[in-house]
Formats: C-alpha cells, structure tokens, sequence
C-alpha cells in the first residue's frame, strides 16, 4: 500500500526488470519523464536501465504488486507505503 501523497522518487536500476501491477488506487506512473495516470489493473514494465517512479496522487491509499526479474531470477513484493519509498530506490 501506499500512502496518500507517497512516492518513489526517480531512478533506475541498471540489471533489474520490474514489472508493476496496480491492484487498487491510482496514481502516476513517471518513465523516462514522461507521466502517465495508471489505475486498478493496469501493468507496468520496467526494463533495465529506464528511469522511473511512482506517484500516489490521491487521497487513499494505493495498492501496488511488483515482480523484480535479475539476471534471471524473479522476486515478488508488495510494495509498501511506509513513507520510506526511496529506500526502494537503492536496490538494483
């Protein structure tokens, strides 16, 4: 879950593949820049190498699963709101 108003600031992963699904909520989606509005049900993938973050711009919170796919291994997480997102930002 994440917080109202919590966010991943921008940054990239130089091996790692994510893959981002939107189980509730709303909020943006930054790559490389570029914003875009995703919601429940969407899915992001996030190639190595792109710059990217994520914004919950509502007023509840948002639900997010993410996959992380490395040198052919995957991992899954829920990703959490705790208002320490830009730990996330340091892995990979």
């Amino acid at each position: 879950m994440y917080q109202p108003k919590a966010y991943v600031a921008p940054h990239r992963h130089r091996i790692q593949e994510q893959i981002y699904h939107v189980l509730d909520g709303e909020g943006l989606m930054e790559i490389e820049g570029e914003r875009t509005v995703v919601r429940k049900d969407d899915v992001i993938f996030i190639p190595p190498g792109v710059e990217h973050a994520i914004y919950n711009t509502g007023m509840v919170r948002s639900a997010l699963h993410r996959r992380d796919l490395s040198a052919g291994r995957m991992t899954q997480s829920s990703v959490a709101g705790s208002g320490n997102e830009r730990a996330d930002a340091a892995q990979g």
